[in-house]
């Protein structure tokens, strides 16, 4: 049989009759520094405010400007990239758009003349795959009127990527390039 729990309150190993003192100072002493200075109110802490935290010590300083370089990278490879579909002569805009729907890539160009009098020029859009080899041409006539024209195509999907139209205009050529939309 089971012997019953018997608790003699007079037994110094009893859990009852332990007492436990507790100083803090004692433990303070052997604290590390800041929780001394924390307690004793001595603690700065950490500076107010976004860029005051941000700039706070020299690898979060370090950090900020690495941030700071990657964003300023970005936002100029942005803006660098996203012209390549518009192209300008003088006074004519032309922009170079492309979607894929349904095994079908549909090819757009818009274009914005400025000028008093009808341009006529000569458009060649490639399709290109993923190596930017040519895998169907389209040649075009078109002639630029005094609006905004729109001037569309389409080709059979065969794993194309791109597209570009080079424009002949007045004895210029220029050329836009831009990637397919999966839609």
């Amino acid at each position: 049989m089971d012997k019953p729990d018997i608790i003699y309150p007079d037994e110094k190993d009893n859990i009852e009759n332990i007492t436990f003192y507790y100083d803090r100072s004692e433990r303070l002493k052997n604290a590390p520094k800041e929780v001394q200075d924390y307690y004793s109110g001595k603690w700065i802490g950490p500076p107010k405010g976004l860029f005051k935290a941000l700039v706070h010590t020299k690898s979060s300083r370090f950090i900020f400007a690495t941030l700071c370089f990657v964003l300023a990278i970005s936002i100029l490879m942005m803006m660098i990239n996203s012209k390549e579909n518009i192209i300008t002569f003088e006074n004519v805009k032309v922009e170079l758009s492309a979607f894929s729907f349904e095994d079908t890539i549909f090819i757009s160009i818009k274009t914005e003349n400025k000028n008093e009098n009808p341009i006529d020029a000569n458009v060649v859009i490639n399709v290109l795959d993923k190596d930017f080899n040519i895998i169907n041409t389209k040649e075009q006539k078109i002639k630029f009127d005094l609006k905004e024209n729109f001037f569309r195509t389409t080709f059979t999907d065969y794993d194309i990527i791109y597209s570009e139209a080079t424009v002949t205009l007045s004895g210029q050529t220029k050329t836009a390039k831009c990637s397919v939309l999966k839609k």
